[in-house]
């Protein structure tokens, strides 16, 4: 619930007090998701970046079919659907690539302290500490972190990418793990989180095989949050 309302009150903020010419004028589009069904091999966000990266197909037109519940103020008033895949809504058609994803995990369960970390994944596009869209989103996300005493602050986590760590990656199981097995890791991924461990090295979270006989003797995350 605190990774729902940490990410209600992003999407408040930007819309509140960030103009839209602010927002036009961007390189990019900031766009806030929640997912469902990532207990179950992460098929929310499995699914949706599978039809934005362009897997969807629908079987009623490029375009589906109007919606009998769903109007939107725009020029063409009626919301689209597709029925064949069902999909409630074909507004994520013209979301556009995906450059970077910020995943927030466990928040709410700070033990008393208001130290959040920034977990930062590898991409495809930049190489060392300095390269690549992760460090720049995880750069983003410890200096726009509150610099008032007494306030919430980010910090870079203790954890390193790649193979260090006992092999551990720094990715919990968010829908970071679909971003990158889809994108082969050429995407920028981040997680704000309220720990700064990673998360155990070929984990199988979210599968039929995630129970806790599965990661004895290895590291795991605080199954208190």
């Amino acid at each position: 619930a605190s990774n729902i309302l940490a990410l209600l009150m992003a999407a408040h903020l930007v819309g509140s007090l960030v103009k839209d010419d602010a927002l036009d004028g961007l390189y990019g589009r900031i766009t806030f998701a929640f997912f469902r069904g990532e207990s179950y091999g992460y098929l929310g966000s499995r699914c949706f970046l599978k039809d934005l990266s362009g897997g969807f197909s629908c079987d009623d037109g490029d375009e589906g079919v109007p919606s009998v519940w769903k109007r939107r103020e725009e020029e063409n008033g009626v919301a689209r659907v597709c029925l064949r895949p069902a999909r409630g809504d074909l507004t994520f058609q013209n979301l556009g690539a995906v450059r970077g994803m910020i995943a927030v995990d466990q928040v709410g369960n700070l033990g008393g302290s208001k130290d959040l970390y920034v977990l930062r994944g590898k991409d495809g596009d930049g190489d060392g500490d300095d390269g690549g869209f992760a460090a720049f989103l995880s750069q983003v996300a410890v200096e726009l972190s509150s610099n008032d005493e007494g306030g919430y602050v980010a910090q870079a986590s203790s954890v390193e990418g790649g193979d260090d760590d006992g092999g551990a990656t720094p990715l919990p199981p968010t829908p970071l793990s679909s971003l990158v097995k889809i994108s082969g890791a050429s995407i920028g991924n981040v997680a704000l989180t309220g720990y700064d461990d990673a998360s155990v090295p070929r984990s199988m979270y979210h599968s039929h095989l995630d129970s806790a006989s599965s990661y004895s003797g290895r590291q795991t995350i605080d199954k208190d949050a």
